[in-house]
């Protein structure tokens, strides 16, 4: 999947603010952490754990960054299993534990659609494909990575390939 920094303008300006505001935030907790530190003995440990949540809230953000420009979503459906990691400069996270490839039953096609959030505000629901293993799920796009007729693309070549059926938002099955 394609990383966000391949997302035009919007992408890369969106990072590009994220990477900012982390900077300033971290820079902030560096030097609060610090002379937080050095206060009197028992105030300075109180003031130090105080700080934990924010450093891992900045911790985040820097690696949401990082993750943008550099990262990368792997789907890999091997004869045997189906995986899918998250990949950051050599280091590897498994997104959804592996499956067998045998459990696969459908794959989702979520057509980009609105719907309305808590406060009643009309929302876009970004176009996403879902491959079901059992229980577990495996998502490719939903972000806005890929566009409305690659994932359809996607999800029919997907369909065909697992010999699965390929059904859309409403449950209808498309016939591949």
């Amino acid at each position: 999947i394609p990383p966000l920094r391949t997302q035009g303008a919007a992408g890369v300006g969106g990072l590009l603010f994220l990477g900012a505001f982390a900077l300033a935030w971290n820079s902030f907790i560096f030097f609060w952490t610090g002379f937080a530190l050095m206060a009197p003995f028992p105030v300075n440990l109180a003031f130090a754990l105080f700080s934990i949540p924010f450093w891992v809230v900045g911790i985040g953000m820097a690696i949401a960054v990082l993750f943008g420009f550099f990262g990368r979503v792997r789907l890999q459906i091997t004869p045997e299993t189906i995986r899918q990691t998250y990949e950051l400069f050599g280091f590897r996270k498994q997104a959804t534990p592996s499956s067998p490839r045998t459990s696969i039953t459908k794959v989702e096609h979520i057509v980009r659609h609105f719907t309305k959030d808590s406060d009643g505000d009309r929302v876009t629901v970004q176009p996403e494909l879902m491959i079901w293993a059992g229980t577990r799920q495996y998502s490719i796009g939903g972000k806005g990575l890929l566009s409305d007729p690659e994932i359809e693309w996607l999800g029919e070549a997907l369909s065909s390939y697992l010999r699965v059926p390929l059904k859309t938002k409403g449950g209808q099955a498309k016939q591949t």
